[in-house]
């Protein structure tokens, strides 16, 4: 069976675009900036009482591990796709899955970090659950 030359090219770009956004992602992002300057930005904003901390360092230790794996599984990914994409006579098909596996990752960080402001919210008064809201959506922006 031959590959047509556009399938080659369509799969060569879309894979570099893939690699460049997860190596300028994981390498010019210090490693939890944004996660640090959330909570800093959340006790310095929110006047969270003792009870709320109390509350949330269940779900905060929960989702820190969460997040070490999910980070772990990111790495491992990013390492089998930059290896499908070296390996002597790469496949589309290999590279593929290989980018599947590292989109999956991503995804379920992303997902995993929306059930967590989700649970956190609910902790929250109303107040500050507007103020959480307001600089996670400008923040997103």
């Amino acid at each position: 069976m031959k590959i047509s030359p556009h399938i080659w090219i369509w799969s060569t770009v879309t894979v570099l675009v893939a690699v460049t956004s997860a190596w300028r992602v994981s390498h010019q992002t210090p490693r939890g900036a944004s996660e640090a300057s959330f909570h800093e930005w959340m006790h310095a904003n929110l006047a969270m009482t003792p009870e709320q901390h109390e509350a949330l360092t269940p779900y905060e230790t929960a989702f820190e591990i969460e997040r070490f794996h999910l980070r772990k599984e990111i790495r491992e990914s990013q390492s089998a796709l930059a290896s499908a994409i070296e390996a002597p006579g790469a496949k589309p098909e290999t590279v593929d899955a290989a980018l599947q596996r590292l989109q999956s990752a991503q995804e379920e960080l992303q997902r995993a970090t929306l059930r967590h402001f989700f649970l956190m919210k609910q902790h929250l008064d109303p107040g500050q659950a507007e103020k959480m809201v307001r600089w996670t959506h400008d923040n997103l922006l």
